[in-house]
């Protein structure tokens, strides 16, 4: 009894080690994504750029209710710097989940609730950390509104530092593409 209560008094501690260690997770995702950005800017012969859409630009004038749906979006727009126009919307991960000898690729259910509902197509970049591989061979992308899949509920995910329980879509990894220059070559055409 004594045990069980001093174990459910341990679950609810907060440790500032938790916020530190969520600090670090932000900046190592600003980096990779950051890597993962220039990369497709440089491939492309700086014809191709990741935009940031970001929440706040108006400071206080955006509301809780406002930030709360923007986090729902997706975080990059892809520009065409030469045309000067919008090619797609983009969603990067960088992720420790491993796909070799996987049967699928998890997407989180309201990124595809989000695909399906933009007339602009979504591009989906994973960055598969645990390939020993150079970094545009790391990426693997999926771009559409038809991504399709088993709806698996309350998978473990690992979030901000956490394991946290998310809906996801278990999508078909033939549906994916590996590279960089595919993703780029796909947007040429």
């Amino acid at each position: 009894m004594r045990r069980r209560m001093m174990m459910r008094a341990c679950a609810s501690f907060r440790s500032i080690a938790d916020d530190d260690s969520w600090d670090k997770e932000k900046e190592r995702a600003a980096a990779k994504e950051k890597a993962i950005k220039e990369l497709i800017y440089e491939v492309s012969n700086q014809k191709l750029s990741l935009r940031r859409i970001g929440v706040g630009v108006e400071g206080e004038l955006v509301t809780e209710a406002e930030k709360k749906i923007a986090r729902k979006i997706l975080d990059y727009l892809i520009w065409d710097v030469e045309q000067g126009k919008l090619v797609a919307l983009a969603d990067v991960v960088s992720t420790r989940y491993d796909f070799k000898g996987s049967k699928f690729f998890p997407v989180a259910f309201w990124k595809v609730e989000v695909m399906r509902a933009n007339v602009v197509h979504t591009v989906l970049i994973y960055e598969l950390e645990k390939e020993s591989a150079n970094l545009k061979d790391k990426i693997w992308w999926y771009i559409g509104r038809d991504i399709a899949g088993e709806k698996i509920e309350n998978m473990p995910t690992k979030h901000r530092g956490q394991i946290i329980r998310q809906d996801v879509v278990a999508t078909d990894p033939a549906l994916w593409t590996q590279g960089v220059e595919n993703l780029i070559k796909n947007f040429k055409n």
